[in-house]
């Protein structure tokens, strides 16, 4: 069931997106009031079970805490690769040498 509460998002340094796992369960309970994972989590959640939504003043939806609909989407965390400098010069290359044979101009 879903809520809509009265909710203006907090300064840019306070926002958080917290995501917890509730092993019994097997879970996820999603709570953001960050633009970015509203956009994204939104159509994610289990419609079946209760969900806050929260809108300013202006009516944009800026706050959600809910479950996510885990029979269609699950959450991956995995490690960024860092590259070296070397390395990141050769894909440099790569990719310009790629564009110069589509026609891209450079």
């Amino acid at each position: 069931m879903k809520t809509i509460i009265k909710y203006e998002a907090p300064s840019y340094a306070e926002q958080e997106t917290i995501i917890l796992y509730d092993k019994l369960t097997h879970n996820y309970r999603i709570t953001t009031d960050i633009d970015k994972d509203v956009r994204k989590f939104i159509g994610k959640l289990d419609k079946n079970k209760d969900y806050r939504v929260g809108r300013n003043s202006k009516g944009k939806t800026t706050f959600l805490d809910g479950w996510l609909d885990v029979k269609n989407y699950s959450i991956n965390v995995h490690k960024r690769p860092h590259f070296t400098l070397e390395q990141r010069k050769e894909m440099a290359t790569r990719l310009l040498v790629a564009r110069r044979k589509k026609g891209v101009d450079v």
